[in-house]
């Protein structure tokens, strides 16, 4: 029980101590009394039978009670699998079949009367897997949702890295605004400042309203640090009316990470706010973040996403030049559950390979390029779609940008950008936009307006829905 003894250990410090606290309501759990909540709550799970290694799944609300469920678990030695509130029946299903869940847990079947406890999958149950803590389900941006099994032992460490890398400690109030049941939200937002001895504001889900607030939370509840996505800092700027640094302010910087923070978007929150934000990268499979951004402007490189622990990443490139990116240590998983096939073809040996392409300069940092996969070959040429898409941002009439390739009788792929607007620009403009800013064969052949992005729930892009839109509109 590795996470529940060192947050046993960590509460039985300091007990009275702000634990959680809830922005919306302002309800407050100290540490003894998080402890109290979660080892009733394991008593309840324990008298319906749930026993040590089986899954357990947590709704995951974004809510004190969430924490509360997910330590209980581990208390009863489960593996605890979060999961979004807003599944469809059909998601649940697949999602509670594949676990092989004992039970399944949610905070607001409580408020009804409910026990809150409901019977999980018929399948026969399965052993959970040595120091097994957690399975996090990936997007399934292409093709069904893998359950990434990661232990104790990884979450404890990447918790343990994000605390030291920020200087997280017993002073530390760190807003949450990203849901609990993907890797950032759980790892980054929840458990290292919480096994620092933190506290952890919860000011989840994030949304239009949750942003007309942000910054009265942050002054409201002392929050020293926040970790975001790009489409929160993107709502930000566009509702939040420009906010001057405040001296006596304890607010120290913000982070980043989940998908591609272009560095238009980050000087722009940055100089409406007067707050900086370091830029990070990870995926679900090294249970949270990998490479460590750095939030001052003065040490950090445009564009990059921090620097990996040594030893802990290498590019298979030649220096500064473009290759796979792999990891291996402690925060790896252990594998894709149920899934041996995928799990032998993610490693190289002991690295894990990662399928995102980046390059690290000669001062060790770290530099994204996309996806392997969403390489385009135009005429012979590599096309990264990430390069091109950080280039469309920096028009101002260009909010949001996705390159994917279409196929090409003369030069085999071609890339097609989509874009969001936000002022009154042609394709024509674009194109001279680009122009001096990219190599010929870089420039996208066709611009297609869109409403919005799609994304997946770790707001990633969704490509292949991109794919199909671009195959529809061709047929």
């Amino acid at each position: 029980m590795g996470l529940a003894r060192q947050l046993s250990l960590v509460a039985s410090e300091r007990p009275d101590q702000a634990a959680l606290i809830e922005a919306r309501g302002g309800a407050t759990l100290r540490y003894g009394e998080l402890m109290q909540l979660a080892n009733g709550l394991a008593d309840r799970l324990a008298a319906a039978g749930l026993q040590p290694g089986q899954r357990l799944l947590v709704e995951a609300s974004g809510r004190s009670r969430t924490v509360a469920w997910l330590l209980a678990g581990w208390l009863r030695g489960a593996v605890v699998v979060p999961l979004s509130p807003d599944l469809s029946s059909r998601e649940r299903h697949f999602f509670t079949e594949h676990a092989g869940a004992a039970l399944a847990v949610s905070a607001a079947a409580e408020q009804p009367g409910s026990t809150g406890v409901q019977p999980g999958s018929p399948l026969p149950r399965l052993p959970g897997g040595a120091g097994a803590a957690a399975i996090l389900y990936t997007s399934g941006s292409t093709g069904d949702p893998k359950g990434v099994e990661l232990s104790h032992r990884a979450l404890l460490a990447n918790a343990a890295r994000v605390a030291q890398r920020y200087g997280l400690g017993a002073s530390t109030r760190f807003l949450s605004v990203l849901p609990l049941f993907h890797g950032h939200g759980l790892v980054v937002t929840c458990l290292a400042p919480l096994l620092a001895g933190g506290t952890v504001v919860l000011d989840g889900p994030f949304d239009a309203f949750a942003a007309s607030r942000f910054w009265s939370a942050i002054d409201g509840h002392g929050v020293t640090v926040f970790s975001s996505v790009p489409p929160v800092l993107r709502l930000l700027v566009a509702l939040c009316p420009p906010r001057s640094p405040v001296a006596s302010s304890p607010l120290r910087f913000g982070l980043c990470a989940s998908a591609s923070l272009p560095p238009s978007l980050q000087a722009s929150f940055e100089g409406r706010f007067g707050c900086p934000v370091g830029n990070s990268y990870g995926l679900t499979e090294t249970a949270a973040w990998c490479s460590y951004g750095e939030p001052d402007p003065q040490l950090r490189a445009p564009g990059s996403v921090g620097r990996p622990e040594p030893g802990a990443l290498r590019v298979l490139a030649p220096p500064d030049q473009v290759g796979e990116i792999q990891v291996r240590g402690p925060t790896v998983m252990t594998g894709y559950f149920r899934n041996p096939e995928a799990t032998r073809r993610a490693f190289d040996g002991e690295w894990l390979r990662t399928g995102d392409l980046g390059r690290l300069d000669p001062e060790g940092r770290l530099f994204l390029a996309g996806r392997r996969r969403d390489v385009i070959n135009h005429g012979g040429f590599s096309v990264y779609p990430e390069e091109v898409d950080e280039v469309l941002v920096e028009h101002p009439c260009v909010s949001q940008a996705a390159t994917v390739e279409r196929a090409s009788d003369t030069h085999g792929e071609a890339p097609v950008a989509f874009v969001v607007l936000c002022g009154p620009v042609d394709s024509a403009a674009l194109r001279a936009h680009c122009r001096g800013r990219l190599a010929p064969h870089k420039i996208p052949v066709e611009f297609l307006l869109i409403d919005d992005l799609p994304r997946g729930a770790t707001h990633k892009v969704c490509k292949d829905q991109l794919r199909a839109m671009l195959n529809g509109q061709e047929a």
